[in-house]
């Protein structure tokens, strides 16, 4: 069996249209990436549940449904590859941790006191 091709969460997030005479959604379903645009006009729980998680991971989204192996055998055509749980988790750790090549933010300077008056006024 051939390796699947990698993908990167960046990647699949590119594929969500779906307008405008363009059908191009892809997902994430168990660390694989699907190609569903030929299908959203034919998935039983209407288009917009598909949508709503386009081009992103929606296993638990599927799980939740209780899908049968019928819906599991069909998405076998619609496989493009596997996603690149290196790249993905290199990416959410760069997007946490400061990279330690940039500099912390310059602290701002103490606020200043307010002076007191140099002049007085007198009252009589």
């Amino acid at each position: 069996m051939s390796e699947l091709k990698k993908y990167t969460k960046a990647e699949v997030a590119e594929h969500k249209s779906f307008k405008d005479g363009k059908k191009d959604v892809w997902c994430i379903f168990e660390g694989k990436v699907y190609d569903i645009s030929s299908f959203i006009e034919d998935h039983p729980g209407g288009e917009e549940v598909l949508l709503d998680r386009a081009g992103d991971d929606m296993t638990q989204q599927f799980a939740d449904i209780g899908h049968s192996d019928y819906a599991r055998q069909l998405m076998k055509g619609m496989l493009l590859g596997e996603l690149d749980l290196d790249s993905s988790s290199a990416a959410a750790v760069s997007q946490t941790k400061p990279d330690a090549t940039q500099q912390p933010p310059a602290s701002a300077p103490a606020p200043q006191q307010p002076q007191e008056s140099q002049s007085s006024c007198n009252l009589m």
